[in-house]
């Protein structure tokens, strides 16, 4: 295999591991803020009204509206990045097998679209 097309499936894998790190943290984020939810929950519903307790069940709950809030928030950020700076095909249509595929067969040229039938440069 050529030089050019390892060097060329590398970068996509490269930037296929950047995206599935920040789709990784993105849900870090978010089962953060179920788990506060959850504790907050459980704050309110177990400790007496008018107690220390229940107001930091309600202050975690607070908490959990913003760590999902900002999961969501972060991971359209870094959609656009990806999308949009690096190029990459949306939604995670990317697929290392049928790229190199169609890299060999294109004799290391770069191919055109994502479907089969595209056009080659």
């Amino acid at each position: 295999m050529d030089m050019k097309i390892k060097q060329e499936i590398k970068d996509q894998l490269a930037i296929e591991r950047t995206r599935l790190a920040e789709e990784r943290t993105d849900l870090a984020y978010i089962r953060t803020g179920f788990s506060l939810l959850l504790g907050g929950i459980f704050f309110i519903g177990y400790f007496l009204p008018g107690t220390v307790f229940m107001y930091v069940g309600y202050i975690t709950i607070l908490a959990s509206l913003v760590f999902v809030s900002y999961g969501f928030y972060h991971h359209r950020k870094s959609t656009v990045f990806l999308n949009e700076v690096l190029n990459v095909p949306r939604r995670g249509v990317f697929k290392a097998k049928w790229f190199g595929e169609q890299l060999i067969r294109a004799g290391g040229r770069k191919v055109k679209g994502r479907g089969k039938n595209k056009e080659k440069e």
